[in-house]
């Protein structure tokens, strides 16, 4: 932990994707606390305390004001499952600094998404119970396309946070290009975003969600809701972890700058991408589907549905030693700048998808 160190101030950003909730949304968490107490989907005490009040049956309502209720329910759960899963394995959990062991608990846990099976397969602990539970409640719910979506998703995310352990194990810090291109996945919001039309009650066509203009629009959604979270949870994370794996101590460490210029670089970064995103999500949303459109709807409810939850979730502060976030927004982005970020695994998003033309990738700054 660290004692001695700049303290953040989180600034109001831009968010001009109007807010919603489901009116059921505390009925959800509730259902997912009874569910993890059930499973025992905690390590201790105070882990079960975080999750318990981590308000995952809200975010859920966010992500979803419009989207059916046993849906919902299964979705909250993976929510939870997700968080416990992070704090007891991953970031701040056992393997967080051993992926050779991570990998090998990642392993089993994706067999048991990827087979419809409901006996045990391997020692079970509560985590990989609460994974198969999710899997077989889906199985009621989705058809096996999109069972198949949410596993490649789901390997991609415990692809990452072994990724993330082997860079805790040896101390280093990847580069921002690489930090990108994996914080797509190393957050979840991908694996979520993989059962938003799940969640709405339909099924969205497979060339549709696999067209570039869709993937891109999925991609940005990931990393800003990612970027959001590195801003909001780093004073808990530096007073809890002290793990440096967050775009700010990226920047900080490539452009020797202090933490809050780190965070005004970083809010840019996100504006740019949002602009993109917004920009980009209309021209697709013109000749979308039923079915597409609600899962547009849902990337904007992540997008937006997590600043809300975020500002006021213990997940996100240190109960101890808080600190302040802003309960507005900014009205204009602080970065207007219409062209590709200079981070070339992610500077396609801003090809003319209309056209069909390539936007060449920009150089490394």
């Amino acid at each position: 932990m660290a004692e001695d160190y700049e303290l953040i101030d989180v600034p109001a950003v831009w968010c001009p994707i109007p807010e919603g909730i489901h009116p059921q949304w505390r009925a959800l968490h509730a259902d997912a606390v009874d569910w993890m107490d059930r499973l025992g989907i905690y390590r201790d005490d105070d882990h079960r305390a975080r999750n318990a009040a981590s308000g995952a049956g809200e975010l859920a309502a966010r992500v979803a004001p419009g989207g059916t209720e046993d849906a919902l329910r299964v979705y909250t759960r993976f929510l939870m499952w997700l968080f416990s899963f992070d704090d007891g394995y991953c970031s701040e959990g056992m393997f967080g600094r051993r992926p050779q062991d991570l990998a090998v608990v990642t392993a089993r846990m994706l067999r048991v998404a990827e087979t419809p099976a409901p006996d045990r397969m391997f020692d079970d602990d509560p985590w990989t119970s609460g994974l198969r539970d999710i899997r077989l409640s889906l199985d009621s719910l989705a058809s096996p396309a999109q069972i198949s979506r949410w596993v490649m998703a789901l390997r991609m995310y415990l692809f990452s946070q072994v990724w993330e352990a082997s860079h805790r194990s040896c101390s280093t810090i990847p580069d921002l290009n690489d930090y990108v291109a994996m914080r797509i996945f190393s957050g979840s919001l991908d694996v979520c975003a993989s059962l938003l039309d799940v969640v709405h009650g339909c099924e969205a066509g497979v060339d549709e969600l696999c067209r570039p203009a869709v993937r891109a629009l999925t991609e940005m959604m990931s990393l800003l809701v990612s970027i959001d979270n590195d801003i909001m949870s780093y004073h808990k994370e530096i007073n809890r972890s002290g793990d440096p794996q967050r775009v700010l101590d990226l920047l900080m460490r490539r452009d020797g700058c202090t933490l809050n210029e780190a965070v005004r670089r970083t809010v840019g970064i996100r504006d740019r991408i949002l602009l993109r995103y917004l920009t980009l999500r209309d021209e697709v949303a013109v000749a979308a589907d039923p079915p597409l459109r609600r899962y547009l709807a849902g990337l904007d409810g992540w997008i937006r549905g997590n600043l809300d939850w975020g500002r006021k979730c213990a997940r996100y502060l240190h109960l101890d030693n808080p600190i302040s976030l802003p309960t507005d927004f900014a009205e204009t982005p602080s970065d207007s700048t219409t062209g590709p970020l200079p981070i070339p695994t992610v500077s396609w998003w801003w090809q003319d998808f209309r056209l069909g033309s390539r936007c060449p990738a920009p150089a490394l700054s």
